[in-house]
């Protein structure tokens, strides 16, 4: 009964009424799953990465994770969400170790089971590699289009449609009346991306709760650094608060979390204190010491007790501990592993991201003993401090606060020559790349994302800087075809928009140069574009290149353009053939929901509606009739409370001929009747009329008719 009541302790579910003769389960796995809902229908999936994150922070069956003493931080975050008149938006900060995604994690997880609110978590994290915008925004439509019934979008688009749709999404209250409480956690890990005060409405709705964690930054005055770069300082729009650090009684509530036998550690108030001490209340560190203990289990004597106390605190005292325990495991063997195991230290604190294991091959220097046979051995003793299985993840600090101690373990010079190894590495595979020897689509991951990135930190302080970028970006198309194939051109045209940017503190001729650079650079990608004709997207449609296609499409230069390309798809679907083939039909949606996103995208009023007919047209060609009416009669709202009475007139014309030529009138004369004003009422009528004439004197009775009304 105690073990039930423990278990209880750690995940109740309160109940209420009579549950005499029920069997109530519940599981980690459900919730999990529940964080992952739409994500498969993502143009890439990434539903594995967000599933590792989550189980970092609750578990396996068996296999609890230490976590406790945020009662009244959970409780704090609960008063927030159930106060109406609480500000919309909470910022939670805090430096790293502090426990900031372990307490979402838990929070949001309590929260699942609420029928009145639906959660959605979203983790920027280096580590599972969600850290990019084309990840983390795409997985936030996805779980936010889902809860609003609509499309997820099932073509890659760039980071900057993703965000105006995420803030589209939030701009809305949810139509089952839940309270929707959307969550993005770590956004200080984003990669190649700034977060500004145009994240998130100003203007949010009743119904729309947004939180945000994020760590502290150097010259941060606490809270308030984040709240500015959101825009979050004025209005009253939110409220930030600091995570603090855990006190004895967070740290007792731990041990007891983690059940049998070390919840009775927990009732010992020397190991008590003693892991306060050492951990300083940090929950990463308490973390690591509960392991310890729980590895103990059973053994921990008195001696131990000792070796805590003659510890120094904090994760140097720590990790001198781990060191001695080491070396005495590996007795006389330490000049043989110690040096692979403090390579495999250094590499990844210098690391920008997670790391294959063949990428460590092609960087660690010779004498680190490091090879396919050894690798394994010397990760061994680092399995409680690095994620990842080299293969499908890359091994990268189970915490961001680990790589920042042992990067600043290392003296400057150190630091340099392991940024070094990581530069050589990306000059062979330059090299690779120009001779053919490495084809674009086998690029390291790795250094397609971060090269660019160690170039900076080696040129922080030099004027070197503008020469290597420019090499870089004029003298290896395959290198430039090698960023595109993993990261997709309309990412690789932000990145080098955002550089761009990011030179206005270099002389005026260095930034000049960089800047022919990136404009050679932007020219090769933006040749793809303009190759593709109307004939070439033909054929990329007829061999089931649809993505392909889409692709391109969205590669112009304006939402406008973008638009007319899509069009130019569906031409070419028309010409293909009936959409009753079910592959087509799948695939006519895909071009459909590309249209549908990048409509939100045009400003422009007149271009606006246009649009929506030219899709409500298209929709109408592929038999999506339902589809059709509803983007319909958007844009029939939009022309009455847009524009004067000749320019309804014209517009309302185009419209109902759509509706005419697809014999959808009936189901539209609502429309018409339900408008107050009288005159507006027969205008509607006369222009549907109108519409229904036009086609051939087979429809003059219909028409009349609807003049008539």
């Amino acid at each position: 009964m105690d073990d039930l009541m423990g278990a209880l302790g750690k995940r109740g579910v309160h109940v209420t009424g009579d549950v005499v003769q029920s069997l109530i389960v519940t599981g980690e796995g459900n919730v999990i799953n529940h964080h992952l809902n739409g994500l498969d229908r993502l143009p890439t999936d990434y539903s594995i990465p967000f599933n590792n994150f989550l189980t970092a922070y609750l578990g396996r069956p068996g296999e609890p994770v230490p976590f406790g003493g945020r009662i009244s931080d959970i409780q704090e975050l609960d008063r927030w969400l159930g106060d109406p008149n609480s500000p919309p938006y909470r910022l939670l900060a805090a430096p790293a170790g502090r426990g900031k995604s372990a307490l979402l994690v838990h929070w949001s997880t309590d929260l699942v089971p609420r029928e009145n609110v639906a959660v959605v978590l979203v983790p920027v994290s280096i580590r599972y590699g969600t850290n990019r915008p084309e990840v983390f925004l795409a997985a936030a439509v996805a779980r936010l289009a889902v809860l609003h019934g609509r499309e997820v979008p099932t073509v890659n688009v760039s980071t900057e449609m993703l965000k105006s749709l995420m803030g589209e999404y939030l701009k809305k209250p949810l139509a089952d009346g839940r309270q929707l409480l959307f969550i993005l956690d770590g956004l200080d890990e984003a990669a190649g991306w700034e977060a500004d005060a145009g994240l998130f409405s100003t203007t949010p709705p009743q119904g729309v709760r947004v939180l945000v964690s994020a760590r502290l930054l150097a010259g941060d005055d606490r809270v308030g650094g984040w709240l500015r770069r959101l825009g979050w300082d004025l209005h009253s729009l939110a409220r930030g608060i600091e995570l603090s650090p855990l006190d004895e009684v967070g740290v007792k509530d731990v041990l007891v979390s983690m059940g049998n036998p070390l919840c009775a550690l927990g009732e010992q108030e020397d190991i008590v204190r003693q892991l306060h001490r050492l951990s300083e209340g940090e929950p990463l560190l308490v973390r690591l010491y509960v392991e310890d203990l729980q590895r103990q289990c059973g053994t921990f004597t008195n001696v131990a007790l000792e070796k805590l106390e003659s510890t120094p605190p904090g994760l140097q005292g720590y990790f001198e501990r781990w060191w001695a325990e080491q070396r005495k495991l590996w007795g006389d063997k330490v000049p043989l592993r110690e040096p692979s195991v403090q390579a495999l230290l250094n590499l990844f604190a210098c690391a920008q991201g997670p790391l294959r294991q063949k990428d460590i091959l092609a960087i660690v220097p010779p004498q680190s003993g490091l090879n396919s046979w050894t690798l394994e051995e010397a990760l061994t003793p680092l399995k409680r401090f690095v994620v990842g299985d080299g293969d499908r993840q890359g091994y990268v600090f189970s915490h961001p606060k680990l790589g920042f101690y042992f990067y600043d373990f290392l003296t400057e010079n150190e630091r340099q020559e392991w940024n070094k190894k990581f530069l050589d590495w990306g000059q062979r595979t330059l090299e690779e790349l120009e001779t053919g020897q490495l084809q674009p689509i086998n690029a390291p991951a790795y250094l397609v994302q971060y090269y660019v990135t160690h170039i900076k930190l080696r040129n922080s302080s030099r004027d070197s800087l503008p020469e290597e970028l420019y090499k870089l970006l004029t003298s290896s198309q395959n290198w430039l075809e090698a960023v595109t194939n993993k990261l997709g051109a309309p990412f690789f045209v932000q990145e080098l928009a955002a550089l761009s940017e990011q030179l206005g503190s270099l002389p005026k001729a260095p930034r000049i140069r960089i800047l022919c650079g990136l404009g050679m650079a932007r020219q090769v990608i933006s040749h793809k574009v303009e190759m593709i004709c109307g004939q070439d997207l033909h054929h990329l449609i007829t061999n089931g290149k649809v993505d392909e296609a889409i692709g391109y499409a969205l590669l112009e230069a304006t939402p406008t353009r973008q638009f007319y390309r899509l069009t130019v798809i569906r031409d070419a679907f028309l010409r293909q053939g009936s959409s009753a083939n079910e592959s087509l039909a799948t695939h006519a949606k895909k071009v459909a929901n590309a249209m549908r996103d990048v409509i939100r995208l045009i400003e422009e009023p007149i271009e606006h509606i246009n649009a929506l007919i030219t899709l409500g047209q298209c929709l109408a060609d592929f038999r999506m009739l339902t589809e059709a009416l509803q983007i319909l009669k958007e844009a029939f709202d939009r022309i009455l409370s847009n524009f004067d009475q000749t320019q309804q007139s014209q517009n309302l014309f185009k419209v109902f001929s759509v509706v005419a030529e697809n014999k959808i009138d009936e189901q539209v004369k609502s429309w018409c009747d339900s408008l107050a004003d009288e005159s507006l009422r027969s205008e509607c009528s006369w222009q549907l009329a109108r519409s229904l004439a036009s086609l051939g004197p087979s429809y003059l009775e219909r028409a009349k008719g609807m003049a008539a009304i």
